[in-house]
């Protein structure tokens, strides 16, 4: 770890907790729906639940251009990006709620 992880984190922190209550306060305004779903074949994210109408959204994963960034890709970082979005698929299943 050096300085700027240090500063980083510091500057980070506020951030990621304005973002906190923004998420809360449009829950609060639009409610929150039951349950999500990633399709890593389609690249769409779906919001479902039994009152609220059902959100489909196409996502673009972003990537990068760096060889190093690149090898780790190749080497399963993607799989295992996809394998904890489908955990995180089960945690968030209705039956957990």
């Amino acid at each position: 770890m050096t300085v700027c992880d240090d500063c980083f984190r510091e500057f980070l922190h506020p951030i990621f907790h304005k973002l906190m209550d923004k998420n809360n306060q449009f829950f609060e305004r639009y409610g929150r729906h039951v349950r999500w779903d990633w399709d890593d074949v389609a690249a769409t994210l779906t919001f479902s639940d039994p009152v609220l109408p059902t959100v489909r959204i196409d996502v673009t994963v972003v990537g990068s251009t760096e060889i190093q960034t690149i090898k780790h890709i190749q080497s399963g970082i993607w799989r295992r990006f996809v394998n904890s979005v489908r955990k995180m698929d089960t945690i968030n299943s209705p039956q957990h709620f």
